[in-house]
């Protein structure tokens, strides 16, 4: 079944940059409500969902129970189908439940970033005509009850179910883990209000159809205000599939889940990838804790790990130093960067990973590219992978014509699980989805004849240096060859003369030093002059969002402010 078999090397679209991959499984024609349904029944007695920290383990069965409670207490508190829900909390039993029970009734999910503080809460609140929140007990700093109340300060006095605010005229319901909030319903509370007002067969008259839209993620904010990007029951449902296939997930695979839940790449596995086949989904802890997530593989006998480069760097670290039996680990599965060859080599020597897997995806366009379980360890390490099943890929100049094989271009997507565009934001939508249903993602990419392609850079992030272009991804490559340099992020800078000047943020390994100078005579003969970085900052990290995708526009307003640019 190796899919990239589909493509022949005669074939005439070789020469440019396009690759079809028809796949060898047809598209599923379920909701996310059917799936669950299948599911449960399938695999009734197998264990679904393991909290440790919550000292939670549910079976399909009881899952499905708890979920279908919850789904009819939403509709008994007034709640109707294509009605917007908010989920604001960090990974949970709650979260995992209320999600599921969302989808199950129909509502539209709304997936807000568990760090998000009053400003930002509100506005992704209004944006999009929220009229129930599910938020979630206290976590770190983060007291959710206290900034939804700073936001809309008449839930106190409000009549729980009956709220009525200027600053989120569209929020009515507020629904608390905690008891006795004021305002709010208790999550115990509506789940006993499903489990005894509202007859089981109501769910199945929603006439919920698999094409309607069911979540709105926002996009992660590497660039401006954060958009709402409207995601369909058949694009989650199918993206989920194709994933678990690809990564080989079995019936009673046990999947250690770290990566939010607010994020469609924790939903690809988290819920779909799992649910069709079977396996189990452990949530390590709260919040991002490598040392939770060696433990927790450990005791739970995780056989596939999912996280960013940047995490599977840290459990290395933790394993270093902490004796940890990990040999049921078999899968690593990898998003938001590229792995390197010595991050794939480690985690094969050092750890028993079997598999690593790499996989590109977007918001908008959930994972297009994944390794094939048959790649060699130097394409998991310089490609993103091989395009989805019934995925299209191409790539564009500045005018949107095809370039030829083997030259950069703007990776272009068109597939089952592209958005239905931006929640009513219909300019922006137009400047990113053609009326031929092409997304253009603005990252730059380069394909090969046998359909993998490796990210060379981001369109926007090109740097133009007195007419010069200078791509980051290739200069941050570069600098991470010297011995001491752990990590490197390269951007563009305004200059008065040149336009823009190369500016590089630069994390040492542990225990070494460099100067700039030093940085800058590295460079020196081995790259073009163009390319050298003028302005180089040593830092200890790097800005990221909560799936570990470096923000950019935050290092560059920095470091403007810093050198007083």
């Amino acid at each position: 079944n190796n899919e990239s078999s589909v493509f022949s090397p005669e074939a005439p679209t070789t020469r440019i940059s396009y690759f079809s991959n028809s796949g060898t499984s047809p598209l599923l024609g379920l909701t996310i409500g059917e799936l669950l349904d299948y599911s449960c029944r399938k695999f009734a007695n197998n264990e679904f969902l393991v909290v440790p920290f919550q000292g939670i383990r549910k079976t399909y069965r009881q899952l499905k129970e708890e979920v279908d409670n919850l789904a009819r207490g939403f509709l008994s508190l007034g709640l109707k189908r294509g009605d917007r829900l908010a989920i604001w909390s960090p990974n949970t039993y709650e979260c995992y439940v209320t999600q599921l029970a969302a989808w199950k009734a129909g509502l539209i999910l709304v997936c807000i970033n568990a760090a998000y503080q009053s400003r930002e809460l509100l506005y992704a609140l209004n944006k999009v005509g929220v009229r129930c929140i599910v938020i979630s007990s206290p976590f770190r700093t983060q007291n959710f009850y206290e900034i939804l109340a700073k936001c809309v300060p008449e839930l106190e006095t409000s009549t729980p179910g009956q709220l009525k605010s200027q600053e989120a005229p569209e929020l009515e319901i507020v629904i608390t883990v905690d008891e006795g909030m004021r305002g709010t319903h208790s999550f115990s509370h509506v789940m006993d209000l499903g489990a005894n007002s509202i007859p089981l067969n109501e769910l199945s008259l929603l006439d919920v159809q698999f094409d309607d839209v069911c979540a709105l993620f926002f996009t992660s904010g590497t660039t401006g205000s954060p958009k709402a990007s409207q995601t369909t029951h058949f694009a989650l449902v199918n993206n989920g599939f194709f994933v678990g296939k690809r990564l080989q997930i079995r019936e009673k695979d046990r999947v250690c889940l770290p990566v939010p839940l607010f994020h469609v790449y924790g939903c690809q596995i988290g819920y779909f990838a799992c649910l069709y086949y079977g396996a189990t989904i452990v949530l390590p802890s709260y919040g991002y804790d490598p040392h939770s997530i060696a433990y927790v593989s450990s005791v739970e006998r995780c056989s596939i790990v999912v996280g960013t480069p940047t995490m599977f760097t840290d459990i290395l670290k933790v394993t270093e130093k902490e004796n940890y039996d990990l040999s049921s680990l078999r899968v690593a599965s990898t998003g938001g960067a590229i792995c390197s060859k010595q991050l794939v080599e480690d985690l094969k020597t050092k750890l028993p990973f079997k598999l690593v897997a790499s996989n590109y995806g977007m918001t908008e366009i959930g994972a297009a590219y994944q390794s094939l379980p048959t790649d060699a360890d130097d394409l998991t390490s310089t490609t993103v992978g091989f395009p989805g099943e019934h995925v299209e890929v191409k790539l564009v100049d500045k005018l949107g014509n095809i370039v030829p094989l083997g030259q950069e271009g703007e990776l272009c997507v068109r597939s089952y699980s592209v958005t239905q565009g931006y929640w009513s934001e219909v300019e922006k939508t137009s400047e990113v989805l053609k009326p031929s249903r092409w997304f253009h993602t603005g990252d730059l990419f380069v394909m090969t004849e046998s359909g993998h392609a490796r990210i060379v850079g981001r369109v926007k992030e090109m740097i133009n240096r007195g007419g010069e272009n200078v791509y980051p991804v290739e200069v941050e490559e570069f600098l991470k060859t010297h011995p001491k340099i752990q990590d490197a992020q390269v951007f563009g800078v305004p200059d008065s003369r040149m336009g823009e000047e190369v500016s590089a943020w630069i994390i040492m390994k542990e225990h070494q030093i460099m100067t700039v100078d030093d940085v800058k005579h590295f460079c020196r003969g081995q790259i073009s002059h163009f390319k050298i970085p003028k302005y180089i900052l040593f830092r200890d990290d790097f800005p990221k969002t909560p799936l570990g995708k470096v923000q950019k526009f935050r290092m560059r307003e920095e470091t403007v402010k810093v050198l007083k640019l």
